[in-house]
């Protein structure tokens, strides 16, 4: 083993707001590598790593990789997983951001080669690129056996420059579920692109390399919180475009801001947080009575809006009809 910053061969890593960067390694792993140890990264950063040979930020032989409200960007990698790899070892990436690492093989953002679980929850892979298959993520696995979960994410605007798919690769052998999600192309996968504008029963977003579809992403930035993320750009597709989850991704984003605006779930790992005036019910910028027909309209329809969420409990009931009428007394 020859890791480039932190190496071990069965012991664990754990980093809570930390920072792995610049390190680099002739071998593998140019941030962090391990052997049978599990790394777990919580509201941290892995950037600007480099390896000769498989994963410029991290790599494992059979540890478990956990990634929450953390950053892995801007790695390079000479083989497979510029970002992230690991040969036996499960992946979680949840409420987090994978975004411009590159690979000299297969995996630009993420490479797993027969790991039994690879879960992207509530995260952005973007802007990754590989030389070989799969410039977002790359799955190696070829039984029902190895799993593929993407749920609530956003995987579009990566490149592969002599492979097969540019944002995803995975065999159709594999047990794959990829729920309410974006996918900027579906080259590569099993998945069937999607009507323009429009979802499929799960919920997905589906492009192809002829008609990729733009998650309209701002630049990866500091938007707020301890670490870089993209933020989504008005009119983004994603937004607002979320579903319900099987894992519990807790109640905010990767800055650690509301999930929930405007009631309902943005598709990434950034929540776009809208202003509001509370009591704004018409939407016209003011307070007054002309928002009381638009208020009972909604409280009929059993809809939401957080100008009419006058109490802040997250729903639009008769509980808030006093806080309305405060509201207006106090005009």
């Amino acid at each position: 083993m020859e890791g480039g910053g932190i190496e071990t061969l069965f012991g664990d890593i754990l980093l809570r707001n930390s920072t792995v960067s610049g390190n680099q390694s002739g071998d593998g792993g140019g941030g962090i590598e391990t052997g049978s140890g599990d790394v777990t990264f919580n509201d941290s950063s892995l950037s600007d790593n480099i390896a000769g040979d498989e994963g410029g930020g991290v790599t494992t032989s059979s540890g478990d990789l956990t990634f929450d409200r953390s950053t892995i960007s801007g790695n390079q990698s000479g083989g497979n997983g510029g970002g992230i790899e690991t040969f036996f070892g499960d992946i979680l990436l949840r409420n987090s951001t994978v975004s411009g690492n590159q690979s000299g093989d297969s995996g630009g953002g993420i490479y797993q080669d027969t790991g039994s679980l690879t879960q992207i929850i509530n995260s952005t892979v973007s802007n990754n690129q590989s030389d070989g298959n799969g410039g977002g993520i790359h799955h190696d696995g070829s039984s029902s056996f190895d799993t593929l979960t993407i749920e609530n994410s956003i995987v579009a605007a990566n490149i592969t420059v002599n492979g097969s798919g540019s944002d995803l690769n995975y065999s159709s052998a594999i047990t794959s579920s990829v729920r309410n999600s974006l996918i900027g192309s579906n080259a590569g996968t099993p998945l069937q692109a999607t009507t323009p504008g429009a979802t499929n029963s799960a919920g997905n977003q589906i492009g192809t390399d002829a008609t990729p579809i733009d998650p309209l992403l701002g630049a990866l930035a500091d938007n707020g919180g301890p670490t870089l993320t993209h933020a989504l750009l008005a009119g983004s597709p994603a937004i607002n475009a979320g579903g319900s989850l099987t894992v519990d991704i807790g109640d905010t984003d990767q800055r650690g801001e509301a999930r929930i605006s405007d009631g309902q779930i943005d598709i990434g790992a950034f929540e776009l947080g809208t202003a509001f005036l509370l009591g704004d019910s018409d939407q016209n910028g003011v307070v007054d009575f002309s928002d009381i027909p638009a208020f009972i309209s909604i409280l009929q329809d059993g809809g939401f809006l957080d100008e009419a969420d006058i109490n802040r409990d997250g729903v639009v009931n008769f509980s808030d009809i006093t806080f309305f009428i405060d509201l207006l007394v106090a005009l």
